[in-house]
């Protein structure tokens, strides 16, 4: 038994509450160790170390990835104060694993000082699920470059044909109008929910830098337009996320301006990140000026603008843009009010990379699930992982996070930031339907970029924001895996990802059937099975 491998960590993904009386406990062991058997011993952790208080419940292996294997246990509970420890055997011999680690003997009598515990399951802070966000299926919108809708206003800086190619600073003059006239065809090829780009005042085509957070962008309509769109929307059972850009605005933002007149004595001169005594910006771009989201009046300016955009318009979800760069005391502030405003309005963060910290159910309720993306784009497009590599990725993904977390990731194969999938698969129509079977197959939210349903081209960014093209049918084989997503019972199924025989298995078991997704030769061989449970 290889001792060094064994791990568990205390409230964490490792062990957490579900509900008040159900708790899930996982346990990390070396991959093809010689255990034989792993049991967690539990109970109320005032009378553990009682025999008769003690419950033994046997464990099973719920993932593995190239080095670990992971155990998996759900306990029903009758006391909310729970101690445990796992009693492990190998090679015929029973060891137990506590806070003290790994010993051959255990003294029950001394439990209260080296048992695992979780002190108290207290109902706030159990993760809940947003759970019409667990069920959509998302659509992104790039708004320039969608749909120009029928109503006036100035066309002067359209400088962009359909048939174009993108360029950094070109404009289609798509717009929310011509979202609201496309509700019906995205309503009837399964789409549930509509992430937007982000839609208030800016220079720019993607309005990432944003000149007035309380002005719709005149390029893209009016505030009536936008509430028309949210209205008819929602009498389709569509709902409605914009992009948040909080990181940083326009360096044309007012407040901006006010500093670069006034300098230190402008009341806003705190409101900016610094350094060297410049503004900060985002990444390399000088004109995106960081705000100084540790500033206790930008976190009020902030929370105050999304506030009122719940209030204006009813919208159902937030996107955060460079979230991580921001205090996590911000987040936590964030979520808090915007929850007591609209309980179930979600809040999503581009995050590309290990999230825990954001993930405990006071600040984010996902993210945008980046990794994925690239274990897809290691597999179908540079064929840099077998299947075996790509079962063992997509395993270790899912170890990162709760039960909960995993339930609503943003999972994605492509977006405006990245390379169109069907690009990046050279056109490989195999690929590109399995890539979007195991999107849909995966534990989580999907999302599709506009265009996905016709097989829209694109290099990266940007080329990937090229204009829709509505003379083009939407393809039947995608349409028929969007409506995977309609079946609660696909959408509740318990997920077990493994390979075996050069294949990768995807198998969801529902209370009515099991549905497998089976992948082999780099993703140019794919089958679907639908069985009775």
């Amino acid at each position: 038994m290889k001792k060094i491998a064994i791990q568990h960590i205390p409230d964490s993904n490792y062990a957490y509450a579900i509900s008040e009386d159900k708790f899930v406990i996982r346990l990390r062991v070396a991959r093809n160790d010689d255990i034989s058997e792993v049991f967690v011993e539990y109970g109320c952790k005032y009378s553990f170390y009682t025999k008769e208080n003690r419950k033994l419940k046997q464990m099973s292996i719920k993932y593995e990835d190239d080095l670990y294997s992971y155990y998996e246990v759900e306990l029903e509970l009758e006391d909310p104060r729970l101690g445990y420890i796992f009693v492990i055997v190998s090679n015929g011999k029973k060891y137990f694993y506590s806070e003290q680690g790994i010993e051959e003997k255990f003294d029950y009598e001394k439990a209260f000082y080296t048992y695992f515990q979780y002190a108290h399951i207290n109902k706030i802070d159990i993760i809940k699920e947003v759970e019409w966000f667990k069920k959509a299926v998302f659509y992104q919108i790039f708004i320039d470059r969608f749909n120009r809708g029928s109503y006036k206003k100035d066309t002067s800086y359209i400088d962009m044909k359909s048939t174009d190619l993108p360029t950094p600073t070109s404009f289609y003059g798509g717009d929310l109008q011509g979202i609201v006239e496309k509700l019906d065809y995205l309503k009837n090829i399964g789409i549930s929910a509509l992430y937007l780009t982000p839609i208030f005042k800016s220079i720019s085509n993607h309005k990432y830098d944003i000149i007035d957070y309380n002005l719709i962008d005149p390029q893209f309509g009016t505030d009536d337009i936008f509430k028309d769109l949210v209205k008819k929307a929602h009498e389709r059972g569509i709902k409605i996320v914009i992009d948040v850009v909080f990181n940083h605005c326009s360096n044309k933002h007012e407040f901006v301006q006010d500093v670069l007149k006034n300098g230190k004595n402008s009341k806003y001169y705190d409101y900016f990140r610094r350094k060297n005594g410049k503004f900060m910006n985002f990444a390399d771009c000088e004109y995106m000026i960081e705000w100084d989201a540790n500033n206790p009046e930008v976190m009020e300016y902030l929370i105050d603008l999304t506030l009122n955009w719940i209030k204006k318009y009813d919208i159902d979800g937030l996107r955060l843009d460079v979230a991580d760069e921001l205090p996590h005391e911000f987040w936590r502030r964030y979520r808090k009010a915007v929850r007591e405003l609209k309980e179930d309005c979600v809040i999503i963060a581009e995050d590309w990379h290990i999230s825990n910290s954001y993930l405990s159910g006071d600040q984010y309720d996902s993210v945008m699930n980046y990794a994925f993306t690239k274990a897809c784009f290691d597999y179908f497009s540079k064929e840099e992982i077998d299947e075996k590599g790509l079962a063992n990725r997509l395993n270790s993904l899912l170890v990162r996070y709760r039960g909960q977390v995993n339930n609503t990731l943003f999972n994605l194969l492509d977006s405006h930031d990245k390379p169109r999938f069907i690009t990046e698969v050279k056109d490989n129509k195999k690929k590109f339907l399995a890539g979007l079977y195991l999107l849909f197959f995966y534990a989580g939210t999907p999302c599709i970029y506009y265009g996905t349903e016709i097989a829209l081209q694109g290099e990266g960014d940007p080329d990937s924001r090229r204009v829709f093209d509505w003379s083009k049918e939407p393809i039947k084989e995608v349409l028929d895996i969007l409506k995977y997503r309609t079946n609660e019972d696909f959408i509740n199924a318990d997920l077990r990802i493994y390979e075996k025989d050069s294949r990768v298995y995807l198998e969801r078991k529902g209370k009515k059937n099991q549905y497998i997704l089976i992948l082999s030769d780099k993703g140019n061989k794919y089958e679907v099975l639908i069985k009775e449970a």
